[in-house]
């Protein structure tokens, strides 16, 4: 049976519950913005078309449940990332504390040349 425009837009609005969990105001932009893009194509009559804008949903809710993460500030300010065991980055190793980007961005740097220097 073909995935249907119904069952495509269930698909998303359930990934966007899981991506934004405890974040109201994500979720209910995502769901609003959801909701006019199915009302922008709800029109289409051409058969491969609506086909195509059903697969590109289902693409989206897939992709959002297993690439899309969503990270939370903590009591120092500071955004946490805590993977999900279904996300397909989830394997990498992913730091459990990084102070701000450009302190990451630096300490990269720094590890770069540490690696050059040892090899002349």
């Amino acid at each position: 049976m073909a995935p249907t425009a119904r069952g495509a837009y269930r698909a998303l609005l359930r990934a966007q519950r899981a991506l934004f969990a405890g974040d109201t105001r994500a979720l209910a932009a995502a769901h609003e913005q959801t909701r006019a893009e199915f009302h922008k194509w709800r029109e289409v009559a051409d058969p491969s078309l609506a086909a195509s804008l059903v697969a590109d949903a289902l693409d989206t809710a897939t992709f959002m449940r297993q690439s899309v993460v969503q990270t939370v500030r903590n009591e120092r300010g500071n955004f946490e990332l805590k993977p999900d065991p279904q996300l397909h980055f989830s394997t990498s190793k992913v730091p459990e504390y990084v102070e701000d980007i450009g302190e990451a961005a630096r300490l990269a740097e720094i590890k770069e040349r540490r690696r050059g220097a040892g090899k002349e």
